[in-house]
């Protein structure tokens, strides 16, 4: 039985989030805490939860061009259960309900590459991609690099649309740059030159190295690689935007004519949705 969640089921996802996604309980337990809605929830099960998805609103841009879009987040299944296709009855469950919404396009993030294939059976398709280069440390002046404080938002945001021009991307307002502040705490971090911000950016470890996970604006291999020399790294993976040498990096199933319009561009950008 395939419904939508309930606030009581919600310490059931949360361990079946730990159980799918191991490691990152505290994580876990923080988007419960401030990003979960019940309505956002697809899931199959009662009293068990058996498999569960959720579909969190995005905003959508391609130039002047604007889309509703669904982020398919947290696919999994219970170990007792998979082989059946529950997860693949969500994701259908998904395009209905989008399509039922108005909703020009699903999207979604695949946790390993070998997982696009199992998207396209579904209708997904890439378009969205990551540049990935390694950068190596270097301490920046005294001062330039400093920890993103909430007045810097509005600067970051048109930083953000302006780094982006008319590539398709998904949309990010003051209030999404504030929780993704919250969630990187002094690893959200800004560059200033002659008194305005020229470059946004998160680092975050990944096992024994560090990776930029984002670095956006004129000034954004700068930033990377003053936020590597921060944490004490000698070099690390950064993600910027899709220039020279793209990774395919996301997916998504238009459900309108705006969601084909949309994704005529096929080199699309998106990053830090709780990916």
């Amino acid at each position: 039985m395939i419904r939508l969640g309930k606030k009581e089921d919600q310490n059931g996802l949360e361990a079946l989030f730990d159980l799918c996604f191991p490691g990152e309980k505290s994580f876990t337990h923080w988007f419960f805490q401030k990003v979960w809605k019940p309505e956002n929830t697809l899931l199959c099960g009662e009293e068990h939860i058996q498999a569960m998805l959720q579909l969190l609103p995005v905003q959508l841009r391609q130039g002047e061009n604007h889309g509703q879009g669904l982020y398919v987040y947290g696919v999994g299944t219970h170990p007792s259960c998979r082989g059946k296709g529950l997860a693949g009855a969500l994701l259908e469950e998904a395009r209905e309900k989008g399509a039922e919404q108005g909703i020009d396009l699903l999207m979604l993030i695949p946790q390993e590459p070998s997982l696009f294939d199992y998207y396209r059976r579904f209708g997904y398709r890439t378009a969205f991609w990551v540049e990935e280069r390694q950068i190596k440390a270097r301490r920046e002046e005294e001062g330039l690099l400093s920890v993103a404080r909430p007045e810097d938002l509005p600067q970051v945001v048109e930083l953000y649309r302006k780094a982006l021009g008319s590539l398709f991307s998904v949309d990010r307002t003051p209030e999404d740059f504030s929780i993704q502040q919250e969630l990187y705490g002094d690893k959200a971090l800004v560059l200033r030159r002659d008194g305005r911000i020229t470059a946004w950016g998160c680092i975050e470890p990944v096992g024994e190295a560090w990776r930029v996970c984002e670095a956006l604006g004129p000034d954004a291999v700068r930033l990377a690689a003053a936020a590597l020399d921060r944490v004490g790294a000698q070099e690390g993976l950064c993600r910027l935007l899709p220039q020279n040498d793209p990774r395919p990096f996301a997916m998504a199933l238009p459900l309108t004519p705006v969601g084909e319009k949309l994704l005529e561009q096929k080199a699309g950008y998106c990053n830090l949705l709780f990916n």
